[in-house]
């Protein structure tokens, strides 16, 4: 069961409540709470490859922090994928240094040649917040 969550900066997120007891931090985000306008009034977390509107990059950013706020991971480092919607699925095993996710970001594109594609991302680092 999912408990939904209006959280104080206006994010609204949905947790498991199996997770949140044994200390996961986590979060299915939804459109609500974000800073994006126009097309993309929500919380807005990417842009499309290719599509011709595209939200602004800080919007994109600010609803990340709103988020990783909401969820109390505010200085937890974020990794991400670009989602493929198949089956591979990638470890995050190294510890993040440096500013906000600079570092992280940097070593994904070594380690993985480039920005990281696959379904979904597993990690046991700590203050690694898998997107």
């Amino acid at each position: 069961m999912l408990k939904r969550t209006e959280h104080g900066n206006g994010v609204v997120t949905y947790q498991s409540e199996v997770l949140m007891r044994v200390g996961v931090v986590h979060g299915f985000s939804t459109r609500v709470g974000g800073v994006s306008e126009g097309e993309f009034a929500c919380l807005n977390l990417g842009n499309a490859m290719g599509a011709a509107v595209q939200d602004a990059e800080g919007n994109i950013r600010e609803n990340f922090r709103r988020l990783q706020e909401a969820l109390g991971a505010s200085d937890y480092l974020r990794a991400w994928v670009k989602q493929v919607h198949g089956r591979r699925v990638e470890l995050v095993d190294f510890e993040p240094e440096g500013e906000y996710g600079e570092t992280l970001e940097a070593a994904v594109r070594d380690r993985f040649g480039g920005q990281l594609s696959a379904d979904a991302l597993v990690t046991g680092v700590k203050g690694v917040l898998l997107t």
